[in-house]
């Protein structure tokens, strides 16, 4: 009966025209996109100011030339000059030895220096003589000669051409010659030949064959042996000595009670350049026997003298005339003074005068044209 009543009222419904709703449908809840919320800037005018157009500066590289490096140059260095196988040295005396003659020792001494002049006083026991040479880097020459020549007296002053003679000159070569008016030719043979000097020292040496003579030149001493092989004779430094005085030698002429000369010898040290005007006048000052005891003022002012003249001229100041002596006493002394200054100059007449003027003292005159002796 129920099953009937139910299909009644379901056929019911179906004729009734409303429309049958249906139930919605279950969707997943939609999602909302997440709104993109730009901030809001506020609108700012800036005002850009005009700037000017710079130009950029056109920098010019700068142009540098590669430095160009020149290759060093080593200069040689010079070799020894002429001057240096003949120094030149202050206040020595060389002593050589010789062989097979009486004469062939003898010793030299260095006297007067000026520029390129030097002048050598050479005694070898029989005679005395004074040489001068020019010395430069190309050459050696003796431009001046004299013999007999005893006295300390400066001859720089003089030449002699007709005397010279070239011991060494340039180039410093085996073969090289040349000629001179004493001599002829002269040839330089070796460069090294050994020579023993001074005892025991070798040094390497220059030979220069001159007319049958070979010199021998060693650097930084000068000549340093003479050879003579025709006769065997032979002439080798032997003995050097350095920074020191040459005793002078003078003979000091006084006159005894019977009127007879008497000599002292007396010396006086000297050394290279120093003026024998002071010092001869140093030693005639002294008291006897070793001097004439002249005033303390002598002085000796000028000295003349001729190569081989028999004539020597003194002119002294006029503090001779400091006397305090008798006037008898004083013509003698001037005797003596006459005597020893002949005998120290190897003259026979000798000139005196006082400031170029005769001598008067007020007790003695002398007329100056006239010798002392």
């Amino acid at each position: 009966m129920r099953k009937l009543i139910v299909l009644l009222l379901l056929l019911s419904l179906a004729g009734c025209s409303q429309p049958v709703v249906q139930p919605p449908e279950t969707s997943p809840p939609a999602v909302e996109e997440p709104q993109t919320i730009e901030p809001e800037i506020p609108e700012t005018t800036v005002e850009t100011p005009e700037s000017e157009t710079v130009e950029p500066e056109t920098v010019e590289p700068e142009t540098t030339e590669p430095e160009t490096t020149e290759p060093e140059t080593v200069e040689p260095e010079p070799g020894p000059t002429v001057a240096d196988y003949f120094p030149v040295f202050k206040d020595t005396i060389r002593f050589f030895e010789g062989v097979n003659n009486e004469f062939a020792s003898y010793r030299v001494r260095t006297e007067y220096i000026k520029d390129d002049l030097v002048q050598f006083h050479v005694n070898n026991g029989g005679t005395e003589t004074v040489n001068i040479y020019r010395i430069t880097e190309d050459e050696v020459r003796l431009i001046f000669t004299e013999s007999e020549n005893y006295s300390r007296l400066s001859r720089l002053d003089y030449t002699t051409e007709d005397q010279e003679r070239i011991l060494l000159q340039a180039p410093l070569e085996v073969g090289h010659s040349w000629e001179d008016p004493v001599i002829g030719t002269s040839t330089i043979i070796r460069l090294d030949e050994p020579i023993v000097i001074l005892g025991s020292q070798l040094v390497k040496a220059i030979a220069v064959e001159s007319n049958g003579v070979i010199n021998y030149f060693a650097q930084d001493f000068g000549l340093v042996k003479s050879v003579y092989p025709e006769n065997d004779i032979s002439s080798t430094l032997d003995k050097l000595t350095e920074d020191t005085e040459y005793p002078e030698r003078i003979d000091i002429v006084q006159i005894d009670s019977s009127a007879q000369p008497i000599g002292t010898m007396s010396t006086f040290d000297m050394r290279t350049n120093d003026s024998l005007m002071e010092k001869l006048s140093q030693a005639l000052r002294r008291e006897r026997p070793d001097g004439l005891a002249l005033p303390d003022g002598f002085k000796i002012r000028e000295i003349e003298k001729e190569p081989m003249s028999d004539e020597v001229y003194i002119d002294i100041s006029s503090d001779i005339y400091h006397w305090e002596v008798a006037a008898t006493d004083e013509a003698i002394t001037i005797k003596e003074l006459g005597l020893t200054l002949g005998g120290y100059f190897a003259v026979s007449q000798v000139y005196l005068s006082v400031d170029q003027q005769d001598y008067d003292s007020g007790t003695l005159s002398l007329d100056k044209n006239v010798p002392l002796n």
